[in-house]
């Protein structure tokens, strides 16, 4: 594959809206419609609710939808290519040395491994089980989830 390829793919799948703007639709939404059982979480971590009426479910539909229709290029599309698997490969290595940094063990497939698996590998799975909710926490602060974050061109 060319540079010309990647560089392609990589336009091709970066998202035109993050999901932080996402969040901060739905979230402006519930808002609008007096929804004050559902709260959005922080760092991008979704919504969860107390006391949820059907009418506050059907609310929170009909804000999804809504945003969803705002902005039609959401969510981006996932990779189908060697090139588009180069990307998000490219991407979740600088993830995993950051979590390495942390001290945590991580095991990198080879590419050609992860795009014979379609992509079946990202390095949070790498991650113990038995994290504490401070060390999960620290991980998600330091090395968080979204791989744009590491994209460096």
């Amino acid at each position: 594959m060319t540079l010309a390829e990647v560089a392609a793919a990589r336009e091709r799948l970066r998202p035109k809206v993050t999901d932080v703007e996402i969040e901060e639709a739905i979230e402006e939404c519930l808002r609008e419609n007096a929804v004050t059982s559902i709260r959005r979480l922080p760092n991008g971590g979704g919504f969860v609710g107390e006391g949820v009426t059907e009418r506050d479910e059907q609310v929170m539909q009909d804000c999804k939808s809504a945003v969803f229709d705002r902005y039609p290029d959401w969510p981006p599309p996932q990779p189908q290519t060697r090139a588009e698997h180069l990307v998000f490969y490219e991407l979740y290595l600088e993830m995993a040395n950051c979590i390495r940094r942390l001290g945590y063990t991580v095991e990198v497939p080879s590419f050609d491994w992860y795009a014979e698996n379609d992509g079946n590998w990202y390095p949070y799975d790498e991650l113990p089980d038995q994290l504490s909710r401070e060390e999960w926490k620290t991980v998600n602060e330091h090395c968080p989830q979204n791989p744009w974050t590491y994209e460096t061109e």
